[in-house]
């Protein structure tokens, strides 16, 4: 069962010149003395930094990763570690934060620029963000927005609701509920994190929850040694079966995101590398399939539209943001045409 593991990381040190493959065997190069996994945990804990949690963790793995190796790797990390750590890890360190902010920033922007005069329904996934989630409900029209919260663990949804900060009208709906509308219902969704790991919604049934046109905004962690390594341990890290030496990790680069997205039915995906300081993220933009003919406004309709006008740079990411605003804004019944500095304005 350590095969996905074992082969994961032979190509990762290939990467770096620190294995050779030979007939069949592999032969990994003697780490220099100077860059021990003591010397290096010892300045990570000696000097004032963010990454404390991961710290402990990896120091952990240093010292018990021959015996999980030669036992096989248990079903999840929580057996390798305590779960309580991993929970900080994964939702609690600073690095969260960094993920956060740029979601909260862009759904202020799209939020914003919604139509006062119809309904919208708005999907958060994952309970384990909050801040986050309070934050993006007390942004939503009070007369015209309704948010709703969903997540696989049923357990964790209900923790979030009994501790809720946020607007009270939330509904709080476990994505097997019945409650939950199952085709259809969902104008924007937002999620951070939460879509690229072991058990979470699946693509496809998220794309049914939404509404024709409907845009998906997301911050998602990008691959990550530390995490392959420490969430890893666990065999449901690894995306396929766990005797299947060529498994992937569960974090999906920018070249992964876009086929992923495109195969589950969407008709535009965008995935873009995002600065974050702390962490490496992906911004994924998506939109729904548009219904057919019956959705197309009549001729007096189309002329009652509202239209704005979105600036924004020539370059990535600032371009694709400003794309899957304009999307979202389409959807809502607003004509937007994007403007770039120095070039011609483009419908």
């Amino acid at each position: 069962s350590a095969r996905p593991f074992v082969a994961h990381f032979l190509q990762e040190l290939a990467l770096h010149d620190l294995t050779q493959e030979s007939d069949g065997q592999w032969q990994i190069t003697p780490p220099d003395p100077a860059l021990s996994a003591t010397t290096l945990l010892n300045m990570l804990f000696e000097m004032p930094n963010a990454h404390g949690v991961e710290a402990a963790l990896l120091a952990r793995l240093a010292r018990d990763l021959p015996a999980l190796l030669r036992a096989g790797l248990p079903d999840t990390a929580s057996t390798f570690a305590t779960p309580a750590l991993l929970e900080a890890y994964r939702h609690e360190s600073p690095a969260n934060a960094a993920l956060e902010a740029p979601l909260l920033a862009l759904a202020d922007d799209v939020l914003a620029s919604l139509p006062d005069d119809r309904p919208v329904a708005v999907l958060f996934v994952g309970s384990r963000r909050p801040r986050l989630a309070a934050a993006i409900s007390e942004r939503l029209d009070a007369h015209t927005a309704q948010l709703t919260v969903t997540d696989t663990a049923s357990a964790q949804l209900d923790r979030l609701q009994r501790q809720w900060r946020g607007r009270p009208d939330t509904r709080f709906v476990a994505a097997d509920d019945a409650d939950l509308p199952q085709a259809g219902a969902y104008d924007i969704v937002f999620a951070c994190d939460s879509l690229g790991h072991a058990g979470s919604l699946r693509l496809t049934d998220l794309k049914r929850l939404m509404a024709s046109g409907g845009q998906l905004i997301a911050v998602e962690r990008a691959p990550s040694l530390a995490f392959d390594l420490i969430l890893g341990c666990g065999r449901d890290w690894w995306s396929a079966d766990a005797d299947d030496a060529a498994a992937p990790a569960s974090l999906r680069s920018a070249e992964e995101w876009e086929p992923a997205l495109r195969a589950a039915g969407y008709v535009s995906a965008i995935a873009r590398p995002l600065e974050t300081g702390l962490a490496d993220a992906m911004l994924v933009l998506a939109t729904a399939p548009t219904a057919g003919l019956a959705e197309i406004p009549e001729e007096n309709e189309a002329q009652d539209r509202r239209r704005m006008l979105i600036l924004c740079d020539a370059d990535e990411p600032g371009r694709a943001v400003a794309g899957a605003l304009q999307a979202t804004l389409g959807a809502s019944g607003i004509d937007a045409s994007l403007a770039v500095p120095g070039s011609a304005t483009r419908r």
